[in-house]
């Protein structure tokens, strides 16, 4: 047997003894850089809640990671505190969140491995159902072999970095549109 044979038998034994694994809550959770912390506080601080996450999916160890509902919505809640806007307190928040996981387009093969991930964010004041915002995000993120070896890895690594992305995004385009939300009130 040749080396490359030897090799390629190694990888691909290390391909299918790998089982895949959900995408990670704490891999997935967007952290604000600085440029929305204000002095004037926008009327979503402290004030949001999510409501709703559809469309991921359960991970099949046998197949691919995904992006379950639970995961996603831990990571945008805590995404959303440390942007300082779930609140801390016991109370009743004035506006609520859906999130809806339309896409993640994901590569069967590949070294470089890029997750895009299209999401549709709802917010809605509570009392009025007045919608606030309601977009589509789309975002991606690449792994590389240098991010793991294991491409079942590289794939996990990608999912999370492209709801990170996709998040952070969301979040980004809700806070910058604060001066439009503070005009409805």
């Amino acid at each position: 047997m040749s080396m490359k044979s030897v090799i390629a038998v190694v990888f691909l034994a290390l391909g299918v003894s790998a089982c895949a694994t959900p995408a990670e809550v704490n891999n997935m959770v967007s952290h604000p850089d600085g440029k929305f912390l204000r002095q004037a506080p926008t009327p979503l601080h402290d004030n949001t809640q999510v409501t709703e996450v559809t469309g991921g999916k359960e991970t099949n160890p046998m197949w691919t990671s995904q992006v379950s509902n639970p995961d996603f919505k831990q990571a945008l809640e805590k995404s959303l505190k440390a942007y300082g806007l779930l609140p801390y307190a016991d109370k009743s928040p004035r506006f609520k969140i859906h999130a809806e996981l339309l896409d993640l387009d994901q590569p069967i093969l590949g070294l470089d491995l890029t997750v895009h991930s299209k999401v549709r964010y709802k917010v809605l004041e509570h009392q009025t159902q007045d919608t606030w915002f309601d977009e589509q995000i789309h975002a991606s993120y690449t792994a590389t072999f240098s991010h793991s070896p294991l491409a079942i890895k590289r794939l996990r690594l990608a999912n999370e970095g492209s709801i990170r992305e996709n998040i952070r995004l969301f979040l980004d385009k809700l806070l910058s549109s604060t001066d439009k939300l503070a005009q409805k009130q």
